[in-house]
């Protein structure tokens, strides 16, 4: 393991060291880069993780990350397709790093739950009913799938807060029109699915009205 403790902080030379073990690499070294891109560009994650959910995710059994939380809080409406995660362990070092491919962002109500499961129980690899249980009182969430995903030489991180997800950099405090979608996932008007993909300044669209949202009865 790498003696350094890198600061939250100074998440530059964070991202240097990730970028040092992945450089030889090019689709892993330039979504390191992407991160370091300015406001426009793609943005790096750290998301504390619980095993066995790490190991999983680099055996191939989740391809979905997620988090849930009571309150609008990171990563829900904050992370988009082509971001990095850097995933540490609870209590220990970063051993592994993904890329985003897209992400859907829940209001929850009982039909949204059922929606949920349906489509995501399979990616999170979570068949064990506590998961859904432990998260029950959730009133939004946020679901990740992860284009690709690599383990990594343990990178020591000085983080003594108890924060789970922490967005590292600026893009501001939420995600920009030209990457908003939303449509409805049950015929209460509060529950919207958002879907936010990276798009280029050519792709650019306004966002939808109410009126466009297109309604998905599942």
């Amino acid at each position: 393991m790498n003696s350094v403790v890198h600061q939250l902080a100074d998440y530059s030379r964070l991202l240097a060291a990730v970028d040092e073990q992945v450089k030889a690499e090019p689709a892993w070294r330039d979504a390191v880069s992407a991160t370091l891109g300015g406001d426009d560009g793609a943005r790096a994650h750290l998301a504390v993780m619980h095993q066995p959910y790490l190991s999983f995710i680099l055996a191939g059994r989740k391809t979905v990350e997620s988090r849930f939380s009571r309150n609008q809080v990171a990563p829900y409406r904050q992370v988009r397709g082509g971001d990095l995660l850097l995933f540490k362990l609870l209590s220990g070092p970063v051993t592994a790093i993904a890329v985003v491919a897209e992400v859907d962002c829940y209001v929850l109500d009982a039909a949204t739950w059922d929606v949920l499961r349906r489509r995501f129980t399979r990616g999170l690899a979570a068949e064990d009913e506590a998961f859904w249980s432990d998260r029950c009182d959730a009133r939004y969430a946020t679901l990740m799938r992860l284009a690709t995903t690599r383990a990594i030489e343990p990178i020591t991180v000085d983080k003594r807060d108890r924060r789970g997800w922490v967005v590292l950099g600026s893009r501001g405090p939420s995600l920009h029109p030209d990457q908003l979608a939303l449509h409805a996932v049950s015929t209460d008007s509060t529950a919207y699915r958002g879907t936010w993909l990276a798009m280029g300044p050519s792709q650019a669209v306004a966002p939808p009205s109410h009126d466009q949202l297109r309604l998905e009865l599942e």
